[in-house]
């Protein structure tokens, strides 16, 4: 799935990223409610997990704007206050769960995982281009529906590219959402996309999927 987190404070959006990427989501982070306002208007979010106390906007209007667009993201919102009135008034715009800090990030897994499901019963978790699948439910891969064994990291990162389809994902932007830090060099992700172009090809009659975007970086195109 892919997640945004809304947090102003980056000890605890790490944390959280960390945590949920481990588990093969992609994570996006910002810090800022007019940035998610932003953001949610241009990406596709399976969940968002969103703080109440943020600059710009706070939690609750960031709510009420995700669905006033009409977006069916599932919204979980953080906050300090253990009073009723607050839970009340983030159910109210729109929210689906509420966590009080401090949370167990077991937890807060265990709320996106319960959330996934619900989601299960509406919508497909396949993601498909050409004849490349992606169940989402078992993180598999199929290529002409032949078994695609790939590591996590594979994972994320056609799961990624696939999300932005028709996009150009940089190197800046992979190294983010799928590594989840600024550490690795072009060279490693360089090396793993090749390595699953090689392999996709091989099950895809010579067919390439991911494309390289000269000085740029990769895209699928549909």
């Amino acid at each position: 799935m892919r997640i945004l987190v809304v947090e102003d404070e980056p000890a605890i959006a790490r944390i959280i990223k960390s945590g949920l990427s481990k588990s093969g989501h992609i994570v996006d982070t910002v810090e800022d409610g007019e940035e998610a306002k932003n953001r949610v208007e241009v990406y596709d979010y399976d969940v968002i997990i969103l703080d109440v106390m943020l600059p710009g906007a706070d939690g609750y209007e960031v709510c009420y704007h995700i669905r006033n667009l009409g977006l069916n993201s599932k919204i979980i919102m953080l906050t300090a206050k253990d009073d009723i009135d607050s839970k009340v008034s983030g159910l109210n715009v729109g929210a689906d769960d509420y966590m009080t800090k401090p949370f167990s990030i077991n937890e807060l897994e265990a709320r996106v995982r319960a959330l996934a499901r619900r989601e299960k019963i509406f919508h497909s978790t396949k993601l498909k281009i050409g004849n490349l699948t992606i169940d989402q439910s078992t993180k598999t891969i199929a290529v002409n529906k032949k078994f695609l064994k790939v590591s996590l990291t594979e994972y994320r990162l056609l799961e990624y590219l696939i999300r932005h389809r028709n996009e150009v994902c940089s190197r800046t932007m992979l190294n983010e959402n799928v590594w989840g830090d600024k550490d690795h060099i072009s060279n490693v992700i360089d090396a793993t996309v090749s390595k699953l172009r090689t392999r996709i090809k091989k099950l895809n009659n010579g067919k390439d999927i991911i494309h390289t975007v000269p000085k740029s970086g990769y895209r699928i195109i549909d």
